[in-house]
């Protein structure tokens, strides 16, 4: 049955409008890229709203009139933005509450750690993953048909009016359509386009961490644009650019991987020179700055320095920092991982048939490309023991030259459902002028408990935290006395 309306994508905006039009009587059919367990976008991240108002009202204190409000987003833009619709947002922004709480979204006082933004911010209880997870339950308690999974690839439109768009080879028609299908942040190539070279040489797009969903790969956004000629407007790199911990995983690394504590310290790029007063933005609006700030330093890098009088004065962090009396004089550098071209990619591999055939999953995938997370393990991993011995592992991003590289070569890294995954790796360790000190082979197995992609996934993950563990216990005694 044709809907009445249909809403492509399943975030905060998506779901508003799915269940304004079935308020309205409308028949409503939701089309979210994710799978269910991934569903709401980048709207599963957010935290709180912020909020105009005149006095106070429930969890929020004091005052935060519209031309503060303005101020500050005048202050995050640069002066970009379009200030018709800015200040109709910021309006709007006094009234909405009661609406979201007919639909399940409660709201909550800050949390200790986060009161600078009592004033301005109404949190919600749960985070965003609540908030996603109320509109979904209200929305589906109102008759709204939701389909997950469920990627458009492109859309008819005749004489300027929707007509049918075109999901996985399925041609859905309605009356009319709501495009809200998110950004192209998860996009690699797009992002790289947009961002460009720099004067260094280097393509900064290349080392950003994306703190939300990997499904918002702009595919549709990009359709719109060339094929249907729509109005392109802003700027491709505007952003909600903030400092991000360079441990963190390629996507939906949330926000609680934000870096809070700069204003707290000094921040040095890898050169060891400062690059912006730290002291000169502070809330609302100092997050907001910092990642654009950083994106134009060497290698996307930047060190926030602090003392231990600042510590518990912000939000904790994910990753514990490294805390030293002086830092190492010597490094290591956790090179790219190298992987088979059958696992070069997000997508989860699987085994059918024994050992003899492959399955590379449609819908199933990790949350950034397996030689990236293998990295990132190893890394995390090798910090503290190696931070014993003496050793500062350099960040990703960081191409200082190391006293010492170590390079891991993932040959096999799949498994079969209620079997074995197996992992078979080889690993090499150089010093600066190239020499082999060590080589190595590491194989392991897991059982796999279940028919799941979860159960296959956590199996192979433990596998590489394990051969982690293994380097961990056997580089620190080879460095010694090599150089």
């Amino acid at each position: 049955m044709q809907p009445d309306v249909l809403v492509i994508g399943g975030g905060n905006a998506a779901l508003c409008a799915a269940l304004m039009a079935r308020e309205a009587g409308a028949s409503v059919l939701l089309l979210e890229s994710a799978p269910r367990d991934w569903r709401g976008g980048n709207s599963a991240h957010t935290r709180n709203l912020r909020c105009m108002h005149d006095a106070p009202q429930d969890v929020l204190v004091d005052a935060y009139p519209e031309e503060e409000f303005w101020q500050d987003l005048l202050k995050v833009t640069g002066g970009l933005t379009n200030e018709h619709l800015a200040r109709l947002v910021i309006r709007e922004s006094s009234t909405c509450r009661d609406w979201m709480r007919s639909h399940g979204v409660h709201f909550q006082p800050p949390l200790s750690g986060a009161l600078h933004v009592a004033r301005t911010n109404a949190f919600f209880m749960g985070g965003g993953k609540a908030l996603v997870n109320a509109y979904y339950r209200s929305a589906e308690k109102l008759g709204v048909q939701i389909r997950y999974e469920s990627p458009v690839d492109r859309i008819d439109v005749e004489n300027g009016r929707f007509v049918a768009a075109h999901c996985k080879g399925e041609r859905i028609t309605a009356k009319s359509c709501v495009l809200a299908a998110g950004g192209f942040e998860s996009n690699r190539e797009w992002l790289r386009e947009a961002w460009g070279q720099n004067e260094r040489g280097e393509w900064p797009a290349d080392n950003f961490l994306i703190r939300g969903t990997a499904y918002n790969k702009g595919v549709l956004l990009k359709h719109l644009l060339d094929d249907h000629g729509a109005d392109r407007i802003g700027d491709p790199t505007q952003a909600h650019m903030v400092a991000i911990d360079a441990r963190a995983p390629l996507y939906d690394g949330g926000i609680c991987t934000r870096i809070d504590c700069v204003s707290l310290g000094v921040v040095v790029n890898r050169n060891g020179e400062r690059f912006y007063d730290e002291g000169e933005d502070f809330w609302p609006k100092r997050y907001a700055i910092w990642g654009r700030l950083v994106a134009q330093q060497p290698g996307q890098i930047g060190y926030s320095i602090i003392d231990s009088k600042a510590i518990g004065r912000f939000m904790p962090p994910v990753f514990p920092g490294v805390k030293a009396d002086s830092l190492p004089s010597k490094t290591l550098r956790v090179a790219q991982v190298t992987v088979p071209d059958y696992l070069d990619r997000n997508s989860i591999v699987s085994r059918v048939n024994g050992q003899t055939e492959l399955i590379v999953s449609q819908f199933h995938a990790w949350a950034e490309p397996v030689g990236h997370g293998v990295r990132r393990v190893v890394q995390e991993v090798l910090t503290a023991p190696m931070l014993a011995a003496g050793f500062n592992v350099l960040a990703a991003g960081d191409d200082t030259r190391a006293d010492y590289v170590l390079l891991v070569d993932v040959q096999r890294l799949d498994g079969n459902f209620d079997a074995n995954a197996v992992l078979e790796a080889r690993w090499t360790l150089k010093n600066r002028h190239d020499d082999v000190l060590a080589r190595g082979i590491y194989a392991d197995a897991e059982p796999v408990n279940g028919k799941t992609y979860d159960a296959l996934t956590a199996a192979e993950s433990l596998m590489v935290r394990r051969m982690a563990e293994h380097l961990a216990t056997r580089l620190p005694a080879l460095t010694r006395g090599k150089s």
